[in-house]
């Protein structure tokens, strides 16, 4: 996990194959996570799901508040066909600053809350998830 933090960027196509599997569970990982400050995009990937059924919602950490991202209006993260998919969430104010991300697969359906300085995520929301997956930085 440190090379995620040190900014490296794991090849999601080698390293998370997407696929579905009768004994595997839906897997949801971050392949790139930028440091506290930096500004670059948060990359992931699933595994266990057929990508075009699902999708992932990201929300960030900042200042004790949790925010959605990349936007309210776009709170729905495509999985591309390999199974990967990336996200920018430092879209505003101290992003960069954030402390801690979560991220959900979900289904496909599903409409993300639009959570907007909110002090917590919504039960829901991380009970509805089939995979889910949080870093503190």
């Amino acid at each position: 996990m440190m090379d995620l933090f040190d900014g490296k960027t794991i090849a999601c196509y080698t390293e998370c194959p997407a696929f579905v599997s009768n004994t595997m569970p839906p897997v949801l990982t971050f392949s790139s996570v930028s440091p506290v400050g930096g500004n670059g995009n948060l990359k992931g990937c699933v595994a266990g799901v057929k990508p075009a059924d699902y999708i992932v919602a990201v929300y960030i950490k900042v200042g004790g508040q949790w925010w959605v991202k990349p936007y309210s209006a776009s709170r729905k993260i495509p999985i591309d066909e390999h199974g990967c998919w990336v996200v920018d969430i430092t879209t505003g104010g101290s992003d960069a600053n954030a402390t801690e991300i979560a991220a959900f697969l979900l289904p496909a359906a599903y409409d993300p809350p639009n959570i907007v300085g909110a002090g917590t995520l919504p039960a829901g929301l991380v009970g509805d998830a089939v995979a889910k997956v949080l870093v503190k930085r």
